[in-house]
Formats: structure tokens, C-alpha cells, sequence
């Protein structure tokens, strides 16, 4: 290709113009060739040295003709001499000013030259007409010569005329190859956006399953009004959604004073009775200040908590956080690593506080339950519980006895000549005496014992496994220490004491059922009274005849 167009204006040469559409043809099959393999600035510099080669082998024939590439470099010009024939001189462009990049090819005389005051051109050339041409910003070559032989002008004209059509069509060139990277970056930071849009589609897919499956979790805990139920599922649900191998929960037990009630999955038994905190631990005090959890390796830099962070790393507790709601710590929840060996991150610890937040508001609904519940069982007066408690539990009890074979003993109880106290000293010592009796009753029956306001001044005591042959020990015990305790001015009683009379039957000796079981201590209790008041009397079949 190169040898072609070389070969097209040593074929030319002799006559006036060359031909320029074989000329355009040929620079644009040139420039196409060395593009395919190089950069758009690094084709237009090779396919520009091929050009001045060339017109150096042409302009040897040519007398008097010369070429100056001046480059600008660094702010500075940079001079290079091409000789093209045998009488040819230097020619010092450092004295020419005003080599304008926006005039890609301008043909100027000598009085246009502009010379510095103490410069001039080396050589003293008459120079008649000089030619500039621009192929790229920052270089110039400039062509001079003396004489206007028709060769010459019409090389000069051909020139002038062909430079500006290529540095038009390089500017082109150089445009579309800008277009192109423009293009290509464009595309690349479309496919660039695309993948992000993916990832943030997944993302949010992901975040609105969490969402979703964290509302159903929700949704299922708070329906669950049983504090031991509720904790077990939620420890479930934790051990399911953070994929973890152990958690445990410890909450506050107000009979005990410590957080003592243990739930536990993933741990061994002898481990259950490790996690135990008396109600001052400083664990509780540090949880009532920062309500939310922590690392056990966090924990471990707290003050005073160094031997309760060592407890959880050494039972493989990676983090622990607490059960906070009504301004106070009900309980701490623990976690360990995830199934395979690996440490929780930070999404995983995310969902545990969101899934502690659900379990803290859940236990608080079931505990507002449980105390609805108990409201609705308790006598306010005696805080004993009341005839709706006492139907429900016997009912329970009976049915377990017949489940069991089992026996179950009741008791019922009655004041002595009470309407007398109460009319004699007023409805407000009446009533602080059936506190104090009702604290007599709790204090005196064992601890499975349900002690019962039945109404008025009666009062019920089931007694499960109670046998009938051993309840009179009971029965005479419960007798003995209400008449030894001092009641509030007790001598206006007729006896000089207040007292109770008491009846009792059992299961199954006396009734099956419920019904059968209150009627025979209710007739146990009317023989008491009738025989004189102060005493217990079991149920015998021949008071049915009475």
C-alpha cells in the first residue's frame, strides 16, 4: 500500500496536477489500514510520517524547496529541519510568530514574516512565498521556496488544496473515533448501571422477604398470650433464622429475685443451671443502661463484666442482648455461632435485635395478659382467688385425679357468728378480718394447696391427693391457728374469739364430679354449724337423711 502511493505522483510529477481523486482514494485506503491496528492519534502520526516521506522524495526534484516541522512542546517550539534538495538552506523559525493551530493551512509572503528586533532568517533567503500546514495540534510544517516554477505553484496549489481537505478529514476521523469511545464508555457505564439496578432489584427482593418473613413472625409471636410457649417458639424462631447452634433465655422471676426462669435449645442439661443472675447482677444493671445487645468480646471490655463475658465465650455464647420493656431488664437472650462453625455477621446480628425487639414486645403482651387473667381470678378484697378460679382448677383437678386415680380432698369454711362482727364493729373491721383469715388460710395449707374466696364469709380449700382419712389433720390444723390468731377487737363475738366451721368431702369416696363434690363438703360444713360451730366435720352419707 505504501509503495502504491508512493509510486502515484512519481508518475505525476511531469505533468501539472496530479490526480487527486486516486490521491484521496489511495490516503483514504491508507489511513483505513494502519487504523485497524493502532489508536486513532497513533495512525493519524504514522499515516502523517508517510505523507512528509513522501513529499520529501518528491520535492527532491523540486530546487529550492525545503521543509520545517516545528513542534510545541513544554510551552517551547521545537525546530526540525527536513532538507528536500541539494540547494536547499536552514531556515530559523524561532523568529516566526504567530503559527496559528486554527488556520490549518495558510500561504503567506516575506513582508508577513514577523522577526524579533535583533533576529533575522539564517541565511538571508529571498524567500517569495512560504507555505504552513497543521495535521495536528502543537505541530506545524512549513514549506518555503524561491521561485514559482509552474512545477512548483502547481505542487504549492495542490497542497494547499489537498492539506485542508485532510486535516478536515483527520478532525473527522478523530471525532468518530471520540464518538466511538464516547459511545463505548456509555455503553460500559449502562452496563455498569444495569448491574447495579440488578444487584439493588435483589437487594430489595431480599429486604422485602426479611420484611415480610419478620411480619410473620411477628404476627405469630404476639398472638401467643403463654409466657412459657411464647419463649420456646421464639427460641425456635431465632435458632431458624440465624441458622445458630445453641440460644438460651433467662428471664425474671419475682418469687425468686433473680432472672432464674431458664429456656434453653443446643445446650447440654448439666449447662441449664449455669445462666442464673441474682436481680443486682451487674450484667442487669449494664443491659437497664444500654438497652440494646452486644458481642460477648464487647462485653468482655465493659467494668465488672469480664467473668460474665468469660461464662458465655466458655459455653460458645457469641452475643448476648436483653428482654427490655417497662423501663426495666425481664430478661437476656443469648446466641452462639451459626450452625457449620461460623461467626454471626453483621446481618445476622441485625436480625437478632429486630427479632429481640418482637420478643420483648411480645413477652410484655403476654405478661399484661397473665396479669388480666389473674385480675380476673382474684378476689380484690383477699387477693384469694375468686369462685370463677375455684370452678375452673377443681374441675382441673378432678379430671386429673380420674386420669390419675388419684384422690382430691375440699374443704369448705365458713365464719363463726361473722355478721355480728360485722354489725358490731362496722363493714371496715369486717373486712380487714377476712384479709387477715385469708393470710391464716394461705400460711397454714401446704404448697399445692389453692385457698379460694367462695363468697360472703366462706371460703374453699382444694386439696389435691388429699385422702379423706387424713384430711381432718389438715382440716383441725387450719382450725387451731384461726382461733389462736388475735383478730381486731375479736372478744365482741359471742365466744370471745373469732372462729370457723369447717366441712370437707372427697374424691372419690364422696362424689365424681364437681357438683356432687361442693354439695357433700357444703352438708359436711351445715353439720359443723348445727353441732355447735368451732369445728370440722367430714361428709357422711347419712346427712343426705337430715
Amino acid at each position: 500500500m505504501l509503495d502504491w502511493f508512493r509510486n502515484l505522483f512519481a508518475t505525476r510529477q511531469k505533468h501539472s496536477l496530479p490526480d487527486l481523486a486516486a490521491f484521496y482514494e489511495a490516503s483514504d485506503r491508507l489511513l483505513a489500514a494502519v487504523e485497524k491496528d493502532l489508536g486513532s492519534r497513533a495512525a493519524i502520526k504514522f499515516f502523517e510520517s508517510l505523507i512528509f516521506q513522501y513529499l520529501q522524495d518528491l520535492m527532491k526534484q523540486i530546487q529550492d524547496l525545503q521543509i520545517v516541522k516545528v513542534s510545541f512542546e513544554n510551552n517551547r517550539y521545537k525546530i526540525e529541519s527536513l532538507p528536500v534538495g541539494s540547494s536547499a538552506q536552514h531556515l530559523d523559525l524561532k523568529n516566526i510568530l504567530r503559527i496559528s493551530d486554527t488556520e490549518p493551512v495558510r500561504r503567506v509572503r516575506r513582508e508577513e514574516f514577523l522577526l524579533l528586533p535583533d533576529q533575522k532568517l539564517v541565511g538571508g533567503l529571498n524567500i517569495r512565498e512560504a507555505l504552513v500546514v497543521h495535521l495536528t495540534t502543537g505541530e506545524v510544517y512549513f514549506l518555503h521556496f524561491r521561485n514559482l516554477h509552474p512545477e512548483t505553484e502547481n505542487l504549492v496549489l495542490f497542497l494547499e488544496f489537498y492539506f485542508k481537505g485532510l486535516r478536515t478529514k483527520l478532525k473527522q476521523n478523530l471525532r468518530l473515533n471520540e464518538l466511538d469511545q464516547f459511545s463505548r464508555d456509555l455503553r460500559k457505564n449502562l452496563d455498569e448501571n444495569i448491574r447495579h439496578l440488578r444487584e439493588t432489584e435483589r437487594s430489595l427482593k431480599k429486604r422485602s422477604y426479611e420484611i415480610h418473613n419478620i411480619l410473620e413472625i411477628s404476627n405469630e409471636l404476639y398472638s401467643i398470650l403463654n409466657v412459657n410457649q411464647l419463649i420456646n417458639s421464639a427460641l425456635l424462631t431465632i435458632v431458624g433464622q440465624l441458622g445458630c447452634q445453641k440460644v438460651f433465655a433467662v428471664l425474671y422471676d419475682p418469687l425468686t429475685r433473680k432472672y432464674s426462669r431458664k429456656f434453653m435449645k443446643g445446650f447440654n442439661k448439666e449447662d441449664h443451671i449455669v445462666f442464673e443472675f441474682e436481680v443486682d447482677h451487674p450484667l442487669a444493671a449494664f443491659f437497664a443502661e444500654q438497652h440494646s445487645g452486644l458481642t460477648t468480646d464487647r462485653l468482655g471490655n465493659e467494668p465488672g463484666l469480664e467473668t460474665a463475658a468469660r461464662l458465655f465465650e466458655k459455653y460458645g455464647v457469641e452475643q448476648v442482648a436483653p428482654i427490655y420493656y417497662s423501663d426495666r431488664v425481664k430478661g437476656i437472650v443469648g446466641v452462639g455461632s451459626k450452625l457449620h462453625g461460623q461467626p454471626l455477621d453483621y446481618a445476622d446480628q441485625e436480625m437478632f435485635s429486630i427479632l429481640i425487639n418482637i420478643i420483648s414486645i411480645s413477652l410484655s403482651n403476654a405478661q399484661t395478659y397473665e396479669d388480666v387473667k389473674q385480675m380476673s381470678f382474684t378476689d380484690a378484697m383477699t387477693n384469694l382467688n375468686n369462685y370463677r378460679y375455684f370452678e375452673d382448677r377443681l374441675n382441673e383437678e378432678l379430671f386429673r385425679a380420674q386420669r390419675n386415680k388419684g384422690d382430691v380432698g375440699l374443704i369448705m369454711i365458713d365464719i363463726d357468728f361473722f355478721k355480728n362482727y360485722n354489725d358490731t364493729l362496722g363493714h371496715q373491721a369486717g373486712d380487714d378480718a377476712l384479709r387477715a383469715l385469708s393470710m391464716v388460710l394461705k400460711n397454714t395449707v401446704r404448697e399445692d394447696d389453692i385457698v379460694n374466696r367462695y363468697g360472703g364469709e366462706e371460703f374453699c380449700i382444694i386439696m389435691p391427693g388429699m385422702a379423706k382419712s387424713v384430711m381432718y389433720i389438715m382440716a383441725e390444723r387450719i382450725r387451731e391457728n384461726v382461733e389462736k390468731h388475735v383478730f381486731y377487737k375479736e372478744h365482741v363475738q359471742p365466744a370471745g374469739k373469732l372462729t370457723i366451721s369447717l366441712g370437707g368431702a372427697s374424691y372419690p369416696m364422696d362424689a365424681r364430679d364437681f357438683d356432687g363434690l361442693v354439695h357433700c363438703s357444703d352438708k359436711a360444713l351445715y353439720a359443723s354449724k348445727k353441732n355447735g360451730r368451732n369445728r370440722f366435720t367430714l361428709y357422711d352419707v347419712n346427712f343426705e337423711n337430715n
